[in-house]
């Protein structure tokens, strides 16, 4: 994406969280494209967000792209997978 899209795409990811609040995807999007317009403190409230709306993601789309991160264990949530296993 070129660095002059990023705006527009802010404008339309915040038009998708407003009218559908527990839409993570469009959070994680929304937060990325704030990381790449170096507007950290809304990159990291729309990342928390995202974190927050991931159930319904994965209650909505288990296979969607994004499906895996919902799934990865941090490190205090447990043993990890046995050897060989996938994620």
């Amino acid at each position: 994406m070129n660095r002059a899209d990023f705006p527009a795409a802010i404008g339309l990811l915040g038009e998708e969280v407003v009218e559908d609040a527990a839409n993570g995807e469009a959070w994680l999007h929304l937060g990325v494209c704030y990381l790449e317009t170096r507007q950290p403190d809304l990159a990291l409230e729309a990342l928390e967000r995202a974190v927050r709306a991931w159930p319904r993601v994965l209650e909505l789309e288990p296979d969607c792209d994004f499906a895996c991160f919902g799934r990865v264990k941090a490190p205090n949530d447990g043993p990890a997978p046995a050897s060989g296993g996938s994620l």
